[in-house]
């Protein structure tokens, strides 16, 4: 009996410790553990053109009125997906 109730002091004492660790969740972090493999890339399908009606340059696909801007369409690129050719 003295000896369960010394194990069970150590117990509640060893979570005393992990409850104050504010990292301590009891689960695992997988953004620590997993990699994001997927590639994004960005792009006009569209042409820079100078619209007459509008007097200004835009893009003809999304009416951006930024060169550099990011783009409107989107590749993504996983390498750890499984390759079928």
């Amino acid at each position: 009996m003295l000896r369960f109730l010394e194990e069970r002091k150590r117990m509640n004492a060893q979570l005393a410790k992990k409850k104050e660790d504010k990292e301590f969740t009891g689960k695992p972090n997988m953004s620590k553990t997993l990699k994001n493999w997927r590639k994004y890339q960005h792009y006009h399908p569209g042409q820079w053109l100078r619209l007459p009606s509008q007097d200004k340059e835009m893009w003809s696909c999304c009416i951006s009125s930024v060169k550099e801007s990011r783009g409107c369409k989107t590749i993504i690129k996983d390498k750890m997906a499984w390759q079928f050719v």
